[in-house]
Formats: structure tokens, sequence, C-alpha cells
């Protein structure tokens, strides 16, 4: 009786955590795009490519920032004050050397790319660094307890001022530096309103006296993020330099525009599975059935979303960016089944984490990503389209890798992955069925590309709904369970 309420109190935690983080997501998703649907009439391809390559810059700079703080906050079986100051001291210290270095290669970089932008935009970036850790505990300690309510109010109050700010800037003609001044804006409130809400038994000063063991996980895990980043950043810094600034605005583009699904659902998913799987080890609970749970709820989610993207990709491009980013188009429908292969072992590297195998992950990641930037490097001198055919035949051999590495550390069959993806199958096709007949129909009423992307968008998502209803899929039942749960949590937290 004991550990069957200990596995419903985890599994009500981890149902309410995913709300908030969706509904932080979704919410962001529509402030970024309501942002980049006007930024993309007001700035160039080349403009948003000095911008693209000046943040890929940054943010591998960003992952050694963060050095595995926060994962190593999370993951800790016994944390302690010394523990966290310890933390803290650390965070402090790597992201301000971080921001001296960028600083100071903000030159270099604005030499190699011959773009003065790049290194302006740096510059700006680089201030970040300086407030960032003292919101970074907080925010981490929040994620440990499960308790993401103070996280969502936090980050929809900065991404709401930052989007404000980026709009505001460059209608004002700050070109792409309306980006980089509106990110600072955006954490600055962030730290701001964390520190506001830090909890009390959390320290406010940093120390050393715990410093070793914080150091000795966060070495392998900023190594496994440094490496994710890397493979993230090569396309933009690989084509700013073989091709220019504005094919790496056109990449960017066709890119960014999947990675909102990344940034807001898969996100939310990430958020919540390393302190999910942590907790599910702590307590005994079976390590491998819930990483087989959340292949199947991510492919059942992002397969259909990928699908109908592809199928929907021209009047997507015209309504959200306008007719000068036509050359996206390909680009979209080739990414597509990049980025829909990589979600089947997405989470590798959190389960590797959880299961305190940092070393492990860490080579994971290395062995991802220079295989990712070999291949880029190798089809950049042949165009786009190339680079991004490139990526498909990444993600499957990644693919692959990831399973040699988990097979090794939790008992996973090749048919256990394969099950835990057949629902995601019959949602996808009647997902693409139910695009291409609004499409169908929205073209012979030749209605204009918002009434395309209207009519595909709805058939698909009422396919893909009807499909999961009538399968009786997991995800259905997850949903009303979380319906039903979160008014009654509400009505006791008021109670109390």
């Amino acid at each position: 009786m004991h550990g069957a309420s200990l596995r419903d109190v985890r599994v009500g935690s981890v149902r309410k955590s995913v709300f908030y983080s969706l509904a932080q997501n979704y919410l962001l998703m529509v402030l970024q795009l309501a942002t980049t649907m006007v930024l993309a009439r007001i700035l160039r391809p080349d403009e948003v490519g000095i911008f693209s390559v000046a943040a890929s810059l940054a943010a591998l700079a960003s992952v050694v920032r963060d050095f595995g703080v926060a994962e190593y906050l999370i993951q800790e079986a016994n944390l302690t004050r010394d523990k966290i100051r310890a933390a803290l001291a650390i965070n402090i210290m790597v992201s301000w050397t971080m921001a001296a270095l960028m600083f100071g290669g903000s030159f270099v970089a604005g030499e190699f790319y011959s773009q003065a932008g790049i290194g302006s935009v740096m510059r700006v970036l680089a201030c970040n660094f300086l407030l960032i850790p003292f919101g970074a505990i907080t925010m981490a300690y929040f994620r440990r307890q499960m308790n993401f309510a103070p996280n969502f109010r936090i980050t929809m109050v900065a991404g709401v001022a930052s989007s404000i700010a980026a709009v505001a800037l460059g209608m004002s003609g700050f070109s792409y530096m309306s980006m980089a001044y509106s990110s600072l804006l955006g954490v600055a409130i962030t730290v701001g309103m964390t520190l506001a809400m830090r909890p009390p038994e959390l320290p406010r000063w940093p120390g050393l006296k715990e410093i070793r063991g914080v150091l000795a996980f966060g070495g392998f895990a900023s190594g496994i993020y440094v490496f994710g980043q890397l493979g993230r950043s090569a396309p933009d810094l690989i084509i700013g330099r073989t091709s220019g600034m504005e094919d790496v605005g056109f990449f960017s583009r066709a890119s960014g525009l999947l990675e909102l699904f990344v940034r807001t659902v898969m996100s939310a998913v990430h958020s919540v599975a390393l302190p999910y799987f942590a907790a599910t080890r702590r307590d005994g609970g079976n390590v491998s059935e819930g990483f087989l749970k959340t292949v199947l709820m991510t492919t059942s989610i992002g397969w259909p979303f990928y699908a109908v993207c592809a199928c929907l990709a021209l009047p997507v491009i015209r309504v959200l960016y306008g007719d000068q980013w036509d050359v996206t188009v390909p680009l979209v429908r080739i990414l597509c089944f990049a980025m829909a292969i990589e979600l089947v072992l997405l989470m590798s590297t959190e389960l590797l984490l959880a299961l305190s195998e940092a070393r492990k992950a860490s080579v994971l990641q290395a062995s991802m990503q220079v295989l990712r930037a070999l291949i880029i490097l190798a089809a950049a001198p042949f165009g786009l389209s190339t680079i991004c055919y490139g990526l498909v035949v990444t993600s499957i051999l990644n693919a692959a890798l990831a399973f040699f590495f988990l097979a090794g550390s939790i008992t996973l069959l090749r048919r256990d992955v394969v099950r835990a993806c057949m629902p995601a199958c019959g949602i996808t096709a009647t997902a693409i069925l139910g695009a291409l007949s609004g499409l169908f129909i929205a073209e012979q009423l030749t209605a204009p590309y918002i009434g395309q992307l209207a009519a595909g968008g709805l058939l698909a998502l009422a396919a893909a709904l009807a499909t999961i209803w009538l399968t009786k899929h997991p995800f259905a039942t997850e949903l009303r369970l979380l319906l039903t749960r979160l008014p009654a949590g509400a009505s006791q937290g008021r109670s109390r």
C-alpha cells in the first residue's frame, strides 16, 4: 500500500508538472510566433542570419555556463545547504568567466565572419551571463520539488516583456540588435522575480565546502550539453562561414519553425523527465517502463505535428513569414523527417543522468554531435537542401547510437521501442489524410494561404483526436485524468 501511494503521488505530481510546463510553453509559443511574424516582415534574411550566428555562439557558451548545476541539484539524493552553496559558487564563477570570454571573443567572431554586427550582439548577450546565476539555482530547486507553478509565472512575465521589447525595437530601426536587447530585458526580469520568490530554505550566499562533488558531476554533465549544443549550433556556424548570412537566415527560419515544437511540447517534457526518472529511481520504480512511456507519448504528439507541417509547409511559411522566405519551404519538409526520427530516443541523455551515468551520457552526446558536425561539413558545399538531407541521415545514425548506449544501462529491447512507437503511426496517417483533404478543399475554393492553413490544420487535428479517442490511446486517458485531478488540486491548494 505504501508503495502504491508513493507511485500515485509521483504520477499526480508529474501530471500537474507537465500541465504547467505545457501551459507555459504553449503561451510562449504564441508570443514567439507573433514576434517572429512581425520581425520576419521587418528584418532581412541576412539580418536574421547575423543574430542567429551570434546566438549560436552564445548558446555554446551558455551550456558551459550552466556546468550541469541544475541537473546536479535535481538528481542529488542527499541535497544539503552546503551542496546548494557550492552549486551557487560554481555557477557564479563559471558564468562570469564565460561572460568575459564571450566579450573578448566577440571581436574575433566579427572578424572571422566579416560581420561586425555578430560581435555587437555577442557583447550584449554576454551581459546575460552576469545576471543568470542569481536565479538559476532557485528555478532548478523548484524543478527538483516538481513545483512548476513559480517557474510558469516567472517565465510568462519575462516572455511577454521580451516579446514586446523585440517588436518595439525592431519597428524603431534597431535591426538585429532588437533581439539582443530584448533577450537582456527578459533575463533581467527573470532574475528579479526569481530572487523575490526564493524559498526561505535556500541559502543566499555561495560556499566551497561541497564543491568537489558538484564539480565531479558538473564536468560530465556540462560536457553532455556542450556537445548537444554544438550539434544544434553547427548548421548556423558552418553555413555562416561557407555560404553567408542570407543562407543562415533561411536555414534558421526553417529549423526555428520546427523547433517551436521542441521548445513548447518537448521542453515541457524535458523539464519534467529528469526529475521524474530520478524520483522513480530513488523510489525503486521501473525506469525502463517510464522511459518507454515517454517514447509513446512524444511520438504520438510529435510525429503527427511534423507530418502535418510537411504537408502544409507553403501556407505555413507564407502566413508566418511572407513570400520573401519561400526558399525555406523545401527545407522545412526535409527537416520534418529528421526531427521526427530524433523524437524516438530524445530522452536518452536525461535517462542516463537520472541513473547517475553522467560519463556514459557525455560519451553518447559527444559521439552523436561529432557525427552530426562531420556530416554537415561534408554536405555544406552542396547547398542548404543537401545539408537538410544530411541531417536526416544523422538522425537515423544517432538513434541507433542512443539505443546502443541505453541497452547497456536498462532492460531495453528493440521490439519494445518499436511497440512504443506503433500508436503514433495510426495518428500520423489520419492526420496526414486530414491535412491533405483540408488543403485540397481550400485550393478548390481558391482560399488564401491562411484559409489553406486553417482548413488543413483543423481537419488534421480533428482526424488525430478522433484516432486517439477511437483507439483508446493512453494519451486520451492521461488528458482525462489531468483535467479531473487539477481542479481538485487547485481547491486543496486554496483550502490550505
